[in-house]
């Protein structure tokens, strides 16, 4: 996902987004979260939606 650092509290609450280290990017469990609620933060270009469950 792609959040700006202004928004990054806003898409913790929104969607208990959470930050990987290693990968450098914001996400999302995906069985908690539709495409639809994360739109806001979606990679504008093509590229296809990164959103994976976090593990237990």
């Amino acid at each position: 996902m792609d959040v700006p650092y202004e928004e990054k509290d806003e898409a913790k609450e929104q969607l208990r987004a959470r930050w990987d280290p290693k990968r450098r990017q914001w996400y999302v469990d995906a069985h908690r979260v539709t495409p639809g609620q994360a739109a806001r933060w979606l990679p504008k270009k093509s590229s296809p939606m990164r959103m994976w469950q976090v593990p237990a």
